[in-house]
């Protein structure tokens, strides 16, 4: 940025500047202390516009930026919501086929225990 260099620049002109003796004066060149002030002046408005631009820029990405992390988070309590459900679904299947297959084993083995009756009559009654 020019402003700033040419600050600089005046600024170190007055710190090497000579000294008035038993004073806080200096001997400084005018004109080209003016020039630099001169030259401030001018580019000072161009500086300042890159500046807002640049600070409207940088609001303008830090607003995508939390529209695009808000998105990211929505997404992502979706799919959260979604992996809960399919686990609740699955966790309820896992239930029902457990309950089911015991079922079927409480009943393969009544059938058992009445085959076992039967043929212990019919083998009775042959005796």
């Amino acid at each position: 940025m020019d402003v700033v260099e040419n600050l600089e620049a005046a600024i170190a002109a007055v710190e090497e500047a000579r000294s008035v003796p038993l004073s806080a004066s200096c001997v400084i060149n005018r004109s080209e202390l003016l020039q630099l002030l001169d030259k401030i002046k001018v580019s000072f408005p161009n500086d300042l516009a890159k500046a807002i631009a640049i600070q409207r820029d940088k609001e303008n990405i830090l607003e995508d930026a939390h529209e695009q992390a808000d998105a990211i988070i929505e997404q992502a309590r979706e799919e959260v919501a979604r992996l809960v459900e399919q686990t609740t679904i699955v966790s309820s299947a896992a239930k029902k086929l457990i309950e089911f297959w015991l079922r079927q084993t409480q009943m393969e083995r009544r059938a058992e225990k009445r085959l076992m009756l039967i043929l212990i009559q019919g083998l009775q009654h042959l005796k």
